[in-house]
């Protein structure tokens, strides 16, 4: 049963990853794959622009959460696609909605796959300081990370599922 279950678990973090891909495309119009790592033990780098979106099934109560780690350079390209404005026009609030909003996004692809059919609740993409983002991770749990890796920058999805859930 473990291989049918693992086979399981790679066949939704492939559909994950491809609907990420697919979800970036649309939002910055630049093409980036997304590849899936299981199990991280240790938690990626901070990055400027960090939200973290808490979800929970309706079904059964299990709880994760989305955690987006978005640099300058990507919160630039998505903000000026989402706008149409270039990225000397922007904010800095401009950069923070963007970046909500890709956590929102990203934390939909993931609610889709992560449980099946069970109804998902979700909270609210909320940005992280760097001493948050240290905090959520060291309580421990299962991390599981969607990065792409771009010219210069890196642009990382964790699925992070508390031990005590």
């Amino acid at each position: 049963h473990t291989e049918i279950s693992d086979a399981i678990d790679l066949q939704i973090e492939a559909s994950i990853a491809a609907q990420l891909t697919h979800a970036w495309a649309t939002l910055s119009s630049e093409h980036r794959l997304f590849t899936a790592h299981r199990g991280v033990d240790s938690s990626p780098s901070f990055a400027e622009f960090s939200f973290a979106m808490p979800m929970q099934s309706e079904h059964d109560g299990s709880t994760f959460v989305v955690v987006i780690l978005i640099d300058r350079e990507d919160a630039l390209k998505v903000a000026s696609a989402m706008f149409g404005v270039s990225a000397d026009a922007l904010s800095e609030d401009d950069l923070s909605d963007a970046s909500s909003e890709v956590c929102n996004i990203f934390a939909s692809c993931i609610s889709t796959e992560h449980l099946g059919v069970a109804v998902i609740g979700l909270g609210l993409p909320r940005r992280l300081s760097e001493a948050n983002y240290h905090c959520v991770f060291d309580a421990g749990g299962q991390r599981d990370v969607f990065e792409s890796i771009g010219v210069h920058e890196m642009l990382r999805v964790l699925r992070f599922t508390p031990s005590d859930s």
